[in-house]
């Protein structure tokens, strides 16, 4: 195919057309991986309860799943050359990198509220990501994925990590940079295996962490696995051997103390989870007030006042829960208004405009609440025009629809009915999550489809 004498828009609109049709395919491409993940974790008999998981069968239930088909080979190719060709607007780039990490079985749910520690996670995870792909050396792995074989690629990236592994045991000279090459390879692997293979993972960053006991964030990530795979003890072991407040610097720490409080409130121990958030709380205002333009550090401000909230709401204080959710509040309008074109931040803000909603209904004052929904409903609407390819945006808008129609106000069955078509367009592109089956019967039944 020729495209001499086109300009680039109509360049860019075919090849985007032509990549739209690869949309199903890589859409099931990586609910296979998730529901691998989801297998070895039961398998293993480490996971706890998950939302969803007691969710209705699919209709297919017993059916084991169908292979993906193999991709065109030169799908990465094209799909990496357009997410840095700087021609293309924000938005069809970021469409292209959503695909990319589609073929490769990484997902990053945009609508989640990501606290510090899971912030730096994505940032990772998206890094190793492209850094395989333009590792000329890696190809013949990065073809094992898109062939959907993961786990040929990561037995090759483990042969590699082990040599080097073992090359930095036995060296004389030079044995920490070997080590250090070491510990970056195993990284790789569990940054990439963190939403195929939980176990998988973890392995590699506990390696990490042997090789390199100085890496904070990777006991963090293995903290965060154990805790999801229901090992809280581990989990805590693996945060508390790291919190050495000399060996780290202060926003670790900080980070550390938020990882203890997650713990602790998995754990039911609300008073050891307040303590540890506000240790973190402290930490992060100084931090902020040493360095008042740092946008990064006022997040982190508000991300622990919404942890305080969130404790003072299980232990029953709405008052002291709503002034966390408010204060949090304002910070996220400053860093959305210093910085409109920064969808993590207008997110951010839709979450704590949703916090504030739900405290607010629960201490009866329902106006406040409505006002606070249909703000976070117009920024998800926004975020979604900006990523119309990605069937998180329509699920999250569908549930804040929910929650203003259980309000029981005069628009409720129009609120529903909305809620209702969105999550409809996602079965009818075979895009709904499991978890949501049941959402999407209750509303089927209720409407009278």
């Amino acid at each position: 195919m020729s495209f001499e004498g086109l300009g680039i828009e109509t360049v860019v609109t075919v090849i985007l057309t032509v990549l739209g049709g690869l949309t199903a395919l890589l859409v099931a491409f990586t609910d296979v991986f998730k529901k691998l993940g989801e297998m070895l974790r039961a398998l293993r008999d480490l996971g706890q309860p998950r939302r969803g998981q007691n969710d209705p069968p699919p209709e297919n239930d017993g059916a084991p799943p169908s292979p993906p088909p193999p991709l065109d080979p030169g799908t990465t190719s094209i799909l990496r050359d357009l997410v840095q060709d700087e021609s293309l607007s924000l938005t069809e780039r970021e469409a292209a990198k959503s695909r990319l990490f589609e073929v490769l079985g990484i997902k990053i749910d945009p609508t989640a509220a990501a606290e510090p520690n899971e912030q730096q996670l994505q940032e990772a995870r998206e890094e190793a990501v492209e850094d395989l792909l333009d590792d000329p050396d890696e190809q013949e792995i990065v073809e094992n994925i898109e062939e959907g074989d993961t786990g040929a690629a990561f037995k090759r990236l483990e042969i590699e990590a082990r040599e080097l592994e073992s090359a930095a045991l036995q060296a004389q000279a030079e044995t920490e940079d070997k080590r250090a090459n070491a510990a970056a390879a195993w990284l790789r692997i569990g940054l990439l295996a963190y939403e195929v293979d939980s176990a998988r993972a973890l392995k590699a960053f506990e390696k990490v962490v042997q090789l390199n006991p100085s890496d904070v964030w990777a006991t963090i990530y293995a903290a965060r696995l154990a805790q999801t795979c229901g090992d809280l003890h581990r989990a805590r072991r693996f945060l508390e051997t790291a919190l050495h407040p000399d060996a780290v610097s202060d926003r670790d720490h900080a980070a550390l103390h938020d990882g203890l409080g997650d713990v602790a409130r998995a754990e039911g121990d609300l008073a050891a989870a307040r303590g540890h958030y506000e240790e973190s709380l402290e930490i992060d205002r100084a931090l902020s007030a040493s360095d008042p333009s740092s946008a990064s550090a006022r997040r982190d401000v508000s991300v622990s006042l919404n942890k305080l909230g969130d404790v003072a709401v299980a232990e029953g204080d709405l008052a002291a829960a709503r002034g966390h959710y408010e204060e949090s509040l304002e910070i996220g309008r400053a860093l959305s208004a210093s910085d409109p074109s920064s969808a993590s931040a207008r997110r951010d803000l839709a979450i704590s405009h949703e916090r504030v909603g739900m405290v607010a209904l629960n201490t009866g004052d329902r106006d406040a609440a409505r006002k606070n929904w249909e703000q976070e409903l117009e920024i998800a609407h926004e975020l979604a025009g900006r990523d119309p390819t990605n069937s998180d945006w329509p699920r999250f808008i569908a549930v804040v629809r929910l929650m203003i129609a259980d309000l029981g106000e005069e628009d409720a069955d129009a609120q529903k009915r909305q809620a209702f078509d969105l999550l409809h367009q996602l079965v009818e592109t075979r895009r709904l999550a499991p978890r949501d089956r049941e959402m999407y019967n209750g509303l089927k039944a209720d409407l009278g489809e």
